[in-house]
């Protein structure tokens, strides 16, 4: 970030001409002071003196509330000065200020100080603002803030929330040359034009959006980059003006768009809101200079996102998706189709990135299947046709490693106790209990859920859940209980309500009691849903879909270059890994 000291000589940059006139010759120092003594009044608890810097029409917007005019803006100052505790002071980080004819705009990260008694002064939270200010004698005063969190805080976002909007026809002069270049680029950027999306840029743009890391030219250009190439899905934008000024050569928007985002899955629509500060350069052109923005709402919040794409989610066939207690490794297989192979895989997330998959130490021999952690991470549990004993039963049975430092056991088989005839998926509860899938007899097709206590640090004789769960032509592949054995996630074949042939369903424990399972709904598709988990804070789902090319509406004749081409890529109907809100779940029924 380009620091206040480059910014004094912001009107020479700008193309202001002189820094003459006395009074007038350097806002960026008058803005300083002001926000100094903003500063003061505020640590000294001085109502007046904290309002004196925002003009009367002032709007200040923070993501998942509705804008505060000054009067809102009043009350809030009265709330925090009258709360007992911490004294409390912000800190500007890199204060960027640029000025032109009667418009100004700081840049800043904010840091919110609790101050101790013994004088420790601790980091509570961290905003990034846009303080747009307009010239009031000599003086300067904030009529439009937008901030944003930076330190990782949740935003939170509601599609009830209303938006302000003017019509395109309202703008005049360099207002409506503004609006102009930002239509030039959605046409652009929806025409996958590289060139052109990137054109309005200034070389030395940074922006952010809630929640992701700092925007630069170089990061933007990457990204468009690889959209545009991405043959498996469109995306759109479509935008609504809130309102632009202008003055000189620097100009403030205020807007909100849609993006709409097509693939063989479906269509998503989210709606976002950003401020930008423009500038005019040397040659009369427009550059976007620095923006923020935020997620207003999600209208499909439901929608389920592929976990790590072209990393963990590959053409090739993935399934499972296990995360450890910290969220920081996830367990997964990868197969041979048609399932000649099982593999086991882990990955490591560094930063927000997750790692090249490595395959486990002790697997890739035989076919290992379904890693699934109990929940304090100590365990991995999985099935495989591995020998036993050194005799080889051609048939799954259940193993499990443990954890030992920073590497896992060999794995070791839960032995005849568990492992009767074949079994297919393995999950456990916080206090040790085991479910499973198994076959009733051998050489059975029916396969059905089971449960055994953990008592006194052995397993129990397995417990059948009955015909709830199981029953005649149902084949129950996967049983995933979650940690204190409120709910199962089940991944059956052959249920009369499913809609495609593999579909996950969830049963509730109603006072020890399976209720009848319950298709989610809002996931299962035509393909194959199946291999469901939780993440550790029990807020998503994680499950395996392999919907594609083979289940989408294709409304003409495949081309051969469209069939090789989707043929490799995510959606050629291999397994990939999804993540969905919990929310999905339909609520337990009736007890």
């Amino acid at each position: 970030m380009m620091r206040l000291s480059i910014f004094v000589a912001i009107a020479i940059f700008l193309g202001e001409g002189k820094l003459a006139r006395a009074a007038q010759n350097d806002p960026a120092a008058t803005i300083r002071q002001q926000y100094t003594d903003w500063l003061r009044a505020y640590e000294q608890k001085d109502l007046a003196g904290t309002m004196e810097i925002f003009a009367p029409d002032v709007i200040s917007t923070f993501p998942g509330v509705a804008d505060s005019d000054v009067n809102a803006m009043r009350q809030s100052y009265e709330k925090s000065f009258a709360t007992i505790g911490p004294s409390r002071k912000w800190k500007p980080i890199d204060l960027e200020i640029g000025a032109s004819g009667d418009l100004a705009y700081t840049l800043a990260d904010w840091q919110l100080f609790e101050v101790a008694a013994d004088g420790a002064a601790n980091v509570g939270l961290t905003n990034r603002s846009i303080d747009v200010l307009k010239r009031h004698g000599t003086n300067w005063k904030i009529i439009r803030s937008f901030t944003i969190q930076k330190d990782g805080r949740e935003v939170k976002s509601s599609c009830d929330m209303t938006l302000p909007k003017v019509s395109p026809d309202a703008f005049r002069n360099g207002a409506r040359e503004v609006w102009q270049t930002l239509m030039r680029w959605r046409d652009s950027y929806n025409g996958r034009d590289l060139a052109g999306t990137l054109a309005p840029y200034d070389s030395s743009i940074n922006g952010m959006y809630a929640g992701n890391q700092l925007d630069t030219f170089a990061s933007l250009r990457e990204s468009y980059t690889r959209s545009f190439a991405a043959t498996d899905r469109q995306r759109s934008i479509d935008f609504k003006p809130e309102e632009i000024l202008a003055s000189g050569n620097l100009a403030f928007v205020r807007d909100h768009w849609t993006s709409t985002i097509r693939t063989p899955a479906g269509e998503s629509r989210r709606q976002s809101r950003g401020i930008e500060i423009w500038h005019r350069n040397d040659k009369g052109e427009w550059k976007l200079l620095h923006y923020l923005s935020y997620l207003v709402c999600n209208y499909t919040a439901n929608e389920p996102s592929i976990v790590a794409e072209g990393i963990i989610s590959t053409p090739q066939d993935e399934f499972g998706g296990s995360l450890s207690p910290d969220r920081k490794t996830i367990y997964f297989d990868r197969s041979v189709p048609p399932h000649y192979l099982y593999t086991m895989w882990e990955s490591h997330l560094i930063g927000d990135k997750w790692q090249r998959p490595e395959l486990l130490p002790f697997s890739g021999q035989y076919r290992d299947s379904d890693p699934v952690l109990s929940p304090d991470g100590s365990k991995l549990l999985f099935v495989s046709d591995r020998p036993v004993d050194g005799q080889d039963r051609h048939h799954y049975e259940i193993w499990m490693c443990e954890r030992e430092g920073d590497r896992w056991s060999e794995p070791k088989n839960l032995g005849p106790v568990i492992n009767t005839h074949s079994q297919y998926f393995a999950s456990m509860a916080s206090n040790g209990n085991l479910y499973f899938t198994a076959t009733v007899g051998e050489d059975d097709s029916e396969i059905d859920v089971f449960a055994s206590k953990f008592v006194d640090g052995k397993y129990t004789t397995p417990v059948n859940l009955g015909p709830q769960i199981n029953g005649k032509g149902i084949v129950n592949i996967e049983a995933f209980v979650s940690p204190d054995e409120k709910f199962l996630l089940i991944g059956p074949f052959g249920r009369p309500d499913s809609v495609g042939s593999s579909d996950i369903y969830v049963s509730y424990n109603q006072n020890g009691k399976w209720s009848a399972p319950m298709p989610v709904s809002a996931i299962n598709t035509p393909a194959r849903e199946y291999s469901p988990r939780l993440t550790p804070d029990g807020k998503r789902l994680i499950f395996t879909s392999e919907r594609g090319m083979a289940t989408e509406k294709h409304g003409n004749p495949w081309t051969m270059a469209e069939f090789e081409t989707k043929s490799r890529s995510l959606w050629n109907g291999l397994g990939n890994i999804y993540s969905v809100s919990i929310e999905v779940l339909p609520k337990p029924p009736p007890e």
